[in-house]
């Protein structure tokens, strides 16, 4: 009603919040920056999950004596024999945690996008090429 009677009168109209104007191509920048940040949150949880299973099941395939490897016995040798166990297997837990993270993982999930776009390229039925030029999945 107010922006007829000021069109009729022959005013200029201007808006009283001009700065939360956002051009179509600008929403759409956002809406696109959204969903991509959305989708990147959801790749960062799923990765974090694999990491956490790919983990457990490292963990579970490695002995006693491999594990208590990541710690040295002299560390521990002012405390009980009872607290120096679990003292040393906890910190060769967090040792073994950290090398999987650094060492382990970064093959697996390599490993795993290899594996990936060998299946994307073998429902494409372009899997001679990957034969032909193994370099141009890198």
């Amino acid at each position: 009603m107010v922006l007829t009677a000021l069109l009729k009168k022959g005013m200029p109209y201007s808006s009283k919040t001009p700065e939360r104007y956002l051009s179509p191509k600008d929403a759409a920048m956002n809406t696109y920056l959204a969903v991509k940040k959305k989708q990147q949150e959801q790749h960062l949880k799923i990765e974090g999950k694999m990491r956490e299973l790919e983990y457990k099941d490292w963990l579970s395939n490695l002995s006693e004596i491999a594990l208590l490897k990541f710690t040295f016995e002299s560390d521990f040798a002012d405390l009980p024999k009872k607290i120096r166990k679990t003292m040393r297997k906890r910190k060769a837990l967090e040792c073994a945690k950290k090398y999987f993270n650094a060492e382990i993982w970064p093959i697996i999930s390599i490993l795993g996008r290899i594996k990936s776009k060998l299946i994307s390229l073998k429902k494409s039925n372009a899997v001679i090429n990957y034969i032909i030029y193994p370099y141009t999945l890198l």
